[in-house]
């Protein structure tokens, strides 16, 4: 049996239990593996990031 055969539940548990830089090598792996763990990895890897566009220009900011 092909690995890209196995079950999403199966594919989604061993992802969910995986680190993001785990996850992330386990995506590179192979195209159908990538497409099957991408909503997993969506939900628990990635971050929302909020721009708020204003008419200012950049400037440094010391810290």
């Amino acid at each position: 049996m092909p690995f890209v055969s196995v079950p999403t539940e199966l594919i989604d548990l061993i992802v969910n239990n995986l680190d993001v830089s785990a996850t992330c090598s386990l995506r590179l792996a192979c195209s159908p593996l990538n497409q099957e763990s991408l909503h997993v990895f969506r939900g628990t890897s990635l971050e929302l990031v909020k721009l708020v566009a204003t008419g200012y220009p950049f400037i440094d900011i010391e810290a």
